[in-house]
């Protein structure tokens, strides 16, 4: 509830995928939160940003995937 209210308070419209049991931190070695992934069109990870970011850095991370914003 409190990333959902983030997101909209902020003017996010992404999808954002939450790691409850630790599944995808355990498979990709992450050792900080938050820890972004940038994905592009055919699945390939194509940036990851460990720590917290702006929404420029945001914007910039999507532009770097391809992403229409």
């Amino acid at each position: 509830d409190e990333v959902e209210k983030f997101l909209a308070d902020n003017g996010y419209k992404m999808p954002v995928a939450l790691d409850k049991r630790g599944d995808v931190a355990t498979t990709y070695l992450v050792r900080g939160i938050p820890t972004s992934f940038f994905i592009d069109s055919k699945g390939i990870i194509r940036l990851i940003v460990p720590g917290s970011m702006t929404k420029k850095m945001m914007e910039d991370g999507l532009r770097q995937v391809g992403a229409n914003i």
